[in-house]
């Protein structure tokens, strides 16, 4: 490649930014379809205040950052499987497990399980991966069965392209620039039936399909890209755009009408970018090393341009700013603590080879500034790679 050609792909680059972060027309995340309520798709980074834009050693990186894909070595995930709960979710679930009626108050919570269909493969430059994930909303207002529910299935396509850009050898520096095209499939229905009967053995499934009240589907495709500066290897910056897809969204009556293709409205939604930056620090640890087996510090400022791009879902500047700090002792045992949406988090992981367990307990804040509803979560994550 050219050294004219490699200026052009950076000005086209940039420009491509300034287009897409300031649109014309003006944009609410109350029309979105597609947005899970979790950022990433593992506990390491929830545990780590949420994704990183310069956090290049994953399969992670096809979400945060495709230019970080020049940087990781190869790796092919099988499978995996992170179960993740907000707010009440929790106790829902010990509710229903331990078959007793519930409280009187008003509460709400949220489920996510990432996986199982977790397949990806990333290697120097390219990677690729197909997944699934579930959500369930759900509110109520007294014992069983007093609730409603929003249940809802995604799955995702991502392809992912990086090169880098030489630099000249005394800089001692690297320049990856990345971009990769997703598609998604995702189908919603809301339900009158108590999620929680279906647990208990007191209401079935088809119960809980045949009681809804609207349905929703949509089909979408996006492109995602970014860029990852590294300075021998301790120290890199990078940039990433994120999320920045067309989607068709058809509405039903009912979940029947939307299995059985029953009639139905289109229309279309055009979601937003999201531009991230962020730095990581890996300091050479020495005479540590023998203990102390990798060190990161990462910080982020996530979506920094939404008061421009949608002002009306615009959220107070500082539950915009992550960080996270991880410790990995005798290459098995990691340590990782995080701030994300003026919130904590905390997490630990075990990596095992052929798999790893992960654990995060973080906060997150479901309003548009610190402290207007802040809810506790955790997230159990397995993942199986090699």
């Amino acid at each position: 490649m050219g050294r004219s050609m490699k200026v052009r792909i950076i000005a086209l680059f940039f420009a491509g930014i300034a287009l897409f972060a300031f649109p014309a027309r003006v944009f609410s995340w109350e029309d979105a379809f597609f947005d899970l309520l979790e950022l990433s798709p593992s506990a390491r980074a929830a545990a780590m205040g949420g994704l990183h834009a310069a956090l290049a050693d994953d399969a992670t990186t096809l979400f945060s950052n495709p230019a970080g894909l020049r940087s990781v070595d190869r790796q092919i995930t099988v499978s995996n499987c992170t179960l993740s709960f907000y707010e009440s979710a929790g106790n829902f679930l010990g509710e229903s497990l331990a078959g007793v009626g519930g409280s009187s108050a008003v509460r709400q919570g949220y489920f996510n399980l990432w996986g199982p269909l977790a397949f990806s493969y990333v290697r120097k430059g390219r990677g690729f991966g197909i997944f699934s994930s579930s959500n369930i909303f759900m509110q109520t207002w007294g014992p069983i069965p007093a609730a409603r529910e929003m249940l809802e299935v995604n799955l995702v396509l991502i392809a992912g392209w990086a090169f880098r850009i030489p630099l000249p050898a005394r800089w001692q520096s690297t320049l990856d620039v990345g971009f990769s095209l997703v598609g998604f499939a995702s189908a919603r229905g809301s339900t009158n039936t108590d999620f929680r009967q279906v647990l208990q053995s007191s209401a079935s499934a088809m119960e809980l399909l045949g009681n809804s009240t609207s349905a929703s589907s949509a089909l979408g495709a996006g492109i995602e890209f970014g860029l990852l500066y590294s300075f021998r290897e301790w120290l890199a910056f990078g940039i990433a755009g994120r999320n920045l897809s067309l989607e068709q969204i058809r509405s039903f009556g009912s979940i029947q009408d939307l299995i059985g293709g029953g009639s139905s409205t289109s229309r279309y939604i055009g979601l937003p970018l999201d531009l991230s930056a962020g730095i990581l620090f890996r300091p050479p640890l020495g005479r540590l090393g023998w203990f102390l087996s990798d060190l990161v510090i990462a910080a982020d400022y996530h979506n920094m341009f939404d008061f421009a791009i949608y002002p009306d879902g615009a959220t107070n500047p500082l539950l915009h700013i992550g960080a996270g700090l991880e410790l990995k002792l005798l290459e098995i045992v990691s340590l990782r603590a995080g701030y994300y949406q003026c919130l904590p988090s905390v997490g630990i992981g075990l990596d095992l080879s052929l798999f790893a367990l992960d654990f995060a307990y973080f906060g997150r804040e479901l309003s548009k500034d610190p402290g207007g509803y802040p809810v506790d979560s955790y997230s159990i994550g397995v993942d199986f790679k090699y």
